[in-house]
């Protein structure tokens, strides 16, 4: 079970895939069915390409909904969605949601935008105000885009 998609998860169900591994993969939106150029809500064309071949695959299970908890029974764990359908699974779920800035080694370098993420040099998503710190992840805007993975 993979919880998330887009690259994250699309990455991780290419490769369970190619060890020969069922998948699951849960996601509250539908994959790659939006039209933005914003990387955090398409996939990128080379990871587009994967999962051409990972939903057609009949080892691959697709479920739109959204995760709110999962718990560990013993040896199974459970997978409660919002729409309160229930998923077991032998192994460990995988989260791939993505990650957030973890902002303690690095705060006394921020400043902010008015938005309230980090301010930023966009050619180079370098700190403004100090050479060599750069930012990468979910924190990264370039005017409302999500840079939520490095190209």
């Amino acid at each position: 079970m993979v919880v998330g998609g887009y690259e994250s998860g699309v990455q991780m169900a290419y490769d369970l895939l190619q060890n020969r591994k069922k998948v699951t993969l849960i996601n509250p939106d539908k994959i790659d069915d939006m039209d933005t150029s914003d990387p955090s809500k398409v996939l990128s064309p080379y990871t587009y390409e994967k999962y051409q071949k990972v939903k057609n695959s009949e080892r691959y299970t697709e479920v739109l909904g959204e995760v709110v908890k999962v718990t560990q029974k013993e040896n199974t764990y459970q997978i409660l969605l919002r729409d309160k359908s229930v998923f077991d699974t032998e192994n460990p779920p995988i989260c791939a949601t993505g990650f957030s800035l973890v902002k303690k080694p690095i705060e006394a370098f921020l400043t902010y935008r008015p938005d309230g993420n980090p301010k930023l040099h966009e050619k180079t998503d370098e700190l403004v105000g100090h050479k060599n710190i750069y930012l990468s992840g979910p924190s990264v805007r370039h005017d409302n885009h999500i840079f939520c993975f490095i190209y």
